[in-house]
């Protein structure tokens, strides 16, 4: 089962960026979303990432906590109203994602993760993922609502992540549920939320002596 990804295939191994509309759109929910975000050790420091102003947020220990490294709630709160957050290494997060990484890792031979992103667009500040690179390649597929992407033709293999460029973009689009928009690794982007949104990033790593997850799925319920 592809769940639709089987359509991107021959085009990621071109190795070029491209966007396609209306490829698969239920991979993920907001009451998902929900009910992950309220379990407190998956929203680690090393799991949970933010484009909100974290500076000074502090918390004491709690009972009962296998990782105290967790963010509580009455600080995740503040920070999910200002910007873009998202929760990497959700590859197993529920079985179609699992599903779905699965068919990458086998046909492209990389190691695959899921990020989950999402901006409840409470303010017009930080709202959005600056021009940037990545060291792997990358397919995002929207959930829900609308974000503005823009690639631009401009290749990054060191030095500082973020970067500013008034060249024209070669892919300028507005991705909207079920749109997918692949991007090589190296390559500038940026992602403007346009409205509340949700999307899954599929970073594809290639790098030498990596090791894909178990994807076996266990069945407890059938």
């Amino acid at each position: 089962m592809s769940l639709g990804f089987h359509k991107l295939i021959p085009k990621i191994n071109q190795g070029k960026p491209f966007y396609v509309k209306n490829i698969c759109d239920s991979l993920f929910t907001w009451k998902e979303l929900e009910a992950i975000i309220n379990i407190r050790p998956l929203t680690n420091i090393d799991r949970f990432h933010t484009t909100a102003k974290v500076n000074g947020i502090e918390w004491e220990s709690s009972a009962w906590l296998s990782d105290q490294s967790s963010i509580p709630a009455h600080c995740l709160i503040p920070i999910i109203k200002q910007g873009v957050c998202w929760l990497s290494d959700m590859s197993r997060v529920n079985k179609k994602i699992n599903t779905v990484c699965n068919y990458i890792e086998e046909q492209t031979k990389g190691t695959v993760d899921a990020h989950i992103y999402f901006d409840l667009h409470k303010s017009k500040i930080n709202t959005s993922l600056n021009q940037h690179w990545d060291l792997s390649d990358n397919i995002i597929v929207q959930m829900s609502g609308i974000t503005n992407f823009k690639v631009w033709n401009i290749k990054k293999t060191e030095g500082e992540r973020g970067v500013y460029t008034e060249e024209k973009p070669i892919i300028d689009i507005i991705m909207k549920k079920g749109d997918v928009v692949y991007i090589p690794k190296y390559l500038v982007h940026q992602a403007v939320s346009m409205s509340k949104r949700l999307s899954i990033s599929f970073p594809i790593s290639n790098r030498e002596g990596e090791l894909p997850q178990d994807r076996e799925w266990i069945n407890i319920v059938s």
